[in-house]
């Protein structure tokens, strides 16, 4: 047995588990009712024991969250449906939409692909920025109009700047020319915001679930949070949003609603399958 199929098979028998203790509260039933099985989180789909074999169409399979590209790891099972439509769309437009953000506060490491005007130029362009804030500029001929890419630069300027070595003896071999152009950038906007902010809102709902079991899933109220992730290209939640703030450390996790009590009493109907 490998190792991934092995803890599989742990995360399976942890949550079922979890899932036959959720079960014995009196006010929950599921239709059809069952013995053991795993839940997907997002399809809300019953799958047994077998489905942790990719021999069945609809494997349980595991969900990096947050996306592994975004350095998460395997935290939680989904079926591989949901992993795929889901989670494959929403994960690549929050890495794309983060490297924009990233580019266009110039941040250390970052890139991105635009085009470059000067005057009535315009080349495509591949700009970077090192681990010092040193920004790079590569023209891309190939994809670029030919008289325009030797062009761009036409109207720089030339200046020549020198240190008196009586007033400051510490810049004499500073002295030279210096270029300067001047050019106009769009910030890229590939990518799709919505998705990005639908990719957050799946990060966030599958970590509790990873944290909290099925406890946490069965609450009525998240069906909706659900059918928007699923579903990315709908409008089922208006208001899905991120916030881009620095919180302080104690505020960083999981933070429990209280109030109003409808959010946090357990379903009073049953859960069909």
């Amino acid at each position: 047995m490998t190792k991934i199929k092995a803890r599989k098979e742990t995360f399976y028998k942890i949550y079922s588990k979890n899932l036959s203790w959720v079960k014995e509260h009196p006010k929950i039933s599921f239709v059809p009712d069952f013995e053991e099985g795993y839940v997907c989180p997002l399809c809300f789909n019953l799958f047994e024991k077998d489905a942790l074999g990719y021999s069945s169409s609809n494997p349980l399979t595991f969900d990096h969250n947050p996306p592994q590209s975004l350095g998460g790891k395997r935290g939680v099972l989904t079926c591989k449906e949901c992993n795929s439509v889901a989670g494959h769309k929403l994960d690549s437009q929050l890495l794309l939409r983060l490297e924009e953000m990233d580019f266009s506060n110039f941040s250390p490491n970052s890139k991105a692909r635009t085009t470059l005007r000067n005057d009535n130029y315009k080349v495509a362009s591949d700009f970077s920025v090192d681990g010092k804030g040193s920004l790079k500029i590569n023209i891309d001929r190939k994809n670029s109009n030919p008289l325009h890419a030797d062009n761009i630069f036409s109207n720089s300027i030339y200046n020549y700047k020198a240190y008196d070595p009586f007033l400051k003896g510490h810049g004499l071999f500073e002295s030279g020319w210096n270029w300067r152009v001047k050019f106009d950038m769009q910030m890229p906007m590939r990518s799709d915001e919505r998705c990005a902010e639908i990719a957050l809102l799946k990060i966030a709902y599958l970590y509790a679930f990873e944290k909290f079991g099925y406890g946490f899933l069965i609450n009525p109220n998240l069906y909706k949070i659900r059918e928007q992730i699923l579903n990315p290209d709908k409008n089922i939640l208006p208001k899905v949003f991120w916030v881009n703030y620095d919180f302080p450390d104690d505020a960083n996790g999981i933070n429990i609603i209280k109030e109003p009590k409808e959010l946090s009493i357990p379903s009073t109907y049953p859960i069909i399958l």
